[in-house]
């Protein structure tokens, strides 16, 4: 959180939206960043990333959409149930999120917790 208030004080953003495109002169618009740009920097960053990390030695495929992913799998590690991460990834159905999260909810289902006694 301490970085997200750096950054908005630094590039004077209030509203709209948070990560921003820039002009060449490094000058910040107001428009958002389009999905391809956000897919590219995804796979920029996890490409420097990766080798330092025990995914360096398994293909594993990077897109924007690993964000969500991630974060269904976090929030069910970290408790919380089925509605509580289709609220946080706006999703209408379980279907997917259930699909992302299926080893980390088979961690907490019931027989883990009676194998866990």
């Amino acid at each position: 959180m301490d970085l997200f208030r750096e950054y908005t004080l630094t590039c004077e953003i209030t509203g709209g939206y948070l990560f921003r495109r820039l002009h060449r002169g490094g000058q910040i618009t107001e428009s958002g960043l389009s999905p391809r740009s956000i897919r590219q920097i995804i796979k920029a960053v996890f490409a420097r990333w990766q080798p330092y990390t025990s995914l360096a030695d398994r293909e594993v495929p990077i897109s924007g959409h690993s964000l969500w992913i991630g974060t269904a799998r976090s929030l069910v590690a970290a408790g919380g149930n089925l509605p509580e991460v289709m609220q946080a990834g706006r999703w209408q159905s379980s279907r997917m999120p259930a699909h992302y999260a299926k080893r980390e909810r088979a961690q907490r289902n019931a027989v883990a917790r009676l194998l866990a006694d």
